[in-house]
């Protein structure tokens, strides 16, 4: 990636020059010789010159790059060319396997070398979904610096012993002479007698399964420090997960964009701190994922509708609620105008209306940090909130529905704060705006909480207890040796970024503390605990993780058949990609020589070879594995099926159909042609005419011998579907419905955009904008053959 030149030290050193006399060239001169010793270095180990590449990207600014498009007064060094280098590279390669630097490795560049390859690796997946080299890729890790204390909770690692090659090794980093001058002691630590590697399964279960047991390791170590409660994982569904405009983004806070990956990798960290015994905390509720403006600097508002909202943002809460009904939720500050006028964490609409009613929380509801946010004093500013504010957001926040309040105050200002909030809590409930019933409800969940964490009957107390102390145990704080104060007022928890402060915070308590800490993923200093951050998370299981076997569809094959390039139904086979994990083919009986070019004077065979260009493309964008072709000619329109048979040649057209359908194997088969309708297109009619006697012939053992014994067994397809003429028509048990306009998370876009934009894609046809929003609600196909099984039977 880099040639090593940004370390004055050394390369004051080795130019006998003072660091600060230093200048560029003398940096270009150093990096130079850095690529020399590297070369003679991978000769020592084997390698060839012509397989070490130098892309000579800024030492010490790989992550930089990653969080900006370009370096500072050098244009090629931008975060485009460098992840194009990276994907050409790798096309070119295609490697079996692949080490990558430890994410939680300390040194920032090398984090931001495992980032940039599985970006690349995205890109180059998500430009051919048949890029089968990756599917079958093994990535490994390797750590180069070791992470604080090397407390690294990913699992398993793989010890592999390299006593043999301890010399050789040696040897290799001897030439580095000008690293030897100033950090001998760092090269030499690298000899070892074993190395460990992680690796990332491909198999989804196995996957989720490790990521599990690291996140317990995670949880038992913060519980070992004194912790209970962690403020995690963020469970926001990015816009975009490479907009670096997102602060969470940025921050490598969110999984993916896509809230099923969201949700799985989501379930499986949960799952783990629980077993752990830490309680986790989902954020950002609504969710921020859309949210650019960071909530620390300024009141955003969340640009969504109320149906993008439910159906994702809402996801990944709504599904991780029905499995863990006893979590907690965290609240961000951000407006939803669809939903309320209010930041989030004051609104009863979101808090109580939304969450509690609708989406059935029953756990304990946090506000997060209301203090020292500029969200919260720029809605303060507006609504004309007198300072202090603090007592009256608390208590507009209480009014929503908030169970525990975050402040942090700062250093010697704790009692000033809690007074305030006691006093204005207190108004609230003396002018009916809060009720003393609903605090009672509240501190009885954060108790029976903290009888689960400690062991203890603790909720007999709420009867007894003064409504300051209530209002005391619905406060979290952020430490800063005021334990007189969390005791004198009952305070319910604390945030801690000591764990050493634990013990003596819990000594004394009436009530015992919520010990909060923050472990998000990635290196947290405070906790001494390092792991992959989320953003990883999400890359590796979207690029690396192949789909269960259990996934519905994920060994169903789809047969799609058409008269003429534009005649595949996009809808249908990107329903069928997207939301049954099917996989995809396309039998086209012409190339459409036989139509007129918009867009050129080509005709005949030269129209055709333009038309199976733009076919191609239209299929990639569909997800379509394979185009076929039965090479038949396109002669113009007609509504005859006869003159249509007589140029094709039945008997061929019919042999080479029973011949896809044998290789390709289809379960189900579909056509956008429907030969009941006398208007329709002739070659359209006799396509599918033949097509329903091929379904039935491909499963005939007795059907063309001879393509059985060429190894082409028989084949029965399950389903035959054509499109239905009565669009409004509503016949039961055997027609398939799509809905054309269901949204298609991963690639934010609804069924009808995607097939859309597959269809511009046919330029010699049309230009296609009278269709772009024209969509159909409802698309209906009717079965017109089964095979060997029920007609009722439920394939979807």
């Amino acid at each position: 990636m880099t040639n090593g030149d940004a370390y004055p030290e050394s390369a004051s050193i080795w130019l006998k020059k003072k660091p600060q006399e230093l200048t560029a060239e003398d940096y270009i001169v150093f990096g130079k010789e850095r690529k020399k010793e590297a070369l003679r270095a991978i000769k020592i180990l084997g390698l060839k010159q012509k397989d070490a590449i130098f892309l000579n990207y800024p030492d010490n600014g790989l992550f930089s790059l990653w969080t900006q498009e370009e370096f500072p007064g050098k244009k090629k060094y931008s975060k485009r060319n460098l992840l194009n280098d990276i994907k050409n590279i790798l096309s070119d390669y295609q490697p079996k396997i692949i080490y990558l630097p430890h994410p939680a490795d300390n040194h920032k560049d090398h984090q931001a070398t495992t980032l940039f390859v599985y970006l690349a690796l995205k890109e180059l997946k998500d430009a051919d979904k048949n890029n089968s080299w990756i599917d079958s890729l093994e990535p490994y890790y390797y750590l180069v610096h070791r992470a604080l204390n090397d407390n690294l909770f990913q699992v398993p690692a793989r010890r592999q012993d390299i006593v043999d090659f301890k010399q050789q090794k040696l040897k290799a980093l001897n030439q580095y002479h000008t690293q030897l001058t100033s950090d001998k002691e760092f090269l030499e630590g690298f000899i070892k007698d074993s190395e460990l590697f992680w690796d990332v399964p491909k198999d989804k279960p196995v996957y989720l399964n490790n990521l599990e047991t690291e996140w317990q390791g995670i949880a038992e170590y913060m519980r070992s420090k004194g912790y209970n409660v962690n403020f995690a994982p963020v469970v926001d569904v990015a816009d975009n997960i490479e907009n670096m405009n997102n602060p969470l983004v940025k921050k490598q806070r969110m999984y993916s964009q896509d809230p099923r990956v969201v949700s799985e990798v989501a379930c499986a960290i949960i799952s783990g701190m629980i077993k752990g015994k830490i309680i986790p905390v989902l954020k950002h509720f609504p969710g921020l994922g859309r949210v650019d403006d960071d909530t620390h600097l300024m009141l955003p508002k969340a640009t969504v509708s109320d149906t993008e909202l439910y159906k994702r943002d809402l996801f990944p809460f709504s599904e991780l609620i029905k499995k863990y009904p006893g979590i907690w939720i965290m609240i961000d500050h951000a407006i939803y105008p669809g939903l309320s006028d209010k930041p989030a964490s004051l609104s009863y609409e979101i808090q109580t209306k939304l969450l509690r009613e609708k989406l059935g929380f029953k756990g304990i509801i946090v506000a997060d940090e209301l203090l020292g946010m500029r969200a919260i004093k720029e809605y303060a500013l507006r609504e004309a909130i007198r300072e202090p504010v603090i007592g009256e957001i608390v208590a507009r926040a209480f009014e929503a529905g908030t169970d525990i309040a975050v402040i942090y105050p700062p250093c010697g200002n704790t009692e000033r704060v809690v007074s305030d909030i006691i006093k204005n809590v207190r108004q609230a409930v003396k002018e009916g705006r809060l009720d003393e019933k609903s605090i009672n409800e509240s501190v009885i969940r954060i108790l029976k909480e903290k009888e689960k964490i400690f062991g203890r009957r603790l909720v007999y107390l709420v009867k007894k207890m003064p409504l300051a102390e209530k209002i005391g145990q619905k406060l979290v704080f952020d430490y800063h040796n005021d334990i007189g104060v969390f005791n004198k007022y009952n305070i319910g928890g604390v945030y801690l970024h000591d764990h050493n402060a634990i013990d003596k915070t819990q000594k004394d308590t009436k009530i015992p503390l919520f010990i909060i800490g923050q472990h998000e993923g990635g290196i947290i200093s405070q906790y001494t605990v390092n792991s992959r951050s989320a953003y990883v998370i999400g890359k590796e299981f979207e690029v690396l993780v192949k789909k269960d076997k259990a996934d519905v569809g994920g060994n169903m094959r789809l047969l799609c058949l058409a008269a003429h390039p534009d005649d595949e139904d996009g809808e249908a086979l990107v329903y069928f990609r997207e939301k049954l994990n099917y996989q995809t083919y396309l039998l086209l009986a012409t190339r459409g020589e036989g139509g007129r070019d918009k867009i050129s004077s080509a005709l005949g065979d030269e129209l055709g070879i333009l038309r199976t260009k733009e076919e191609e493309k239209a299929a990639s964008i569909l997800g379509v594995r394979k185009v076929y072709y039965l090479g038949k000619t396109d002669f113009g329109y007609t509504l005859s099926v006869d003159k249509s048979l007589e140029k094709w040649g039945k008997k061929d057209t019919l042999e080479k159909l029973v011949y896809f359908i044998r290789l390709i194997r289809p379960q189900i088969i579909i056509t956008k042609h429907n030969d009941s309708d006398p208007k329709e297109h002739g070659q359209h009619q006799a396509l599918v005419m033949l097509a329903k006697e091929a379904f039935d012939l491909a499963g005939d053992p007795k059907a063309y011998p001879g393509m059985i014994r060429d190894g082409l067994l028989p084949w029965q397809p399950l389903k035959f579907y054509q499109r239905s003429t009565n669009n409004e028509a509503d016949a039961a048990d055997n027609q398939l419905k799509i809905n054309s306009a269901e949204y298609i998370p991963a690639e934010r876009k609804t069924i009808h955009q995607i097939a859309f934009k597959s269809l511009t894609q046919h330029r010699s046809q049309s230009n296609w904008e009278h269709l772009r929003t024209n969509i159909p609600k409802l698309i209906r196909y009717q079965l017109v053959k089964s095979g060997s099984c029920s007609e009722k039977e439920n394939y979807f």
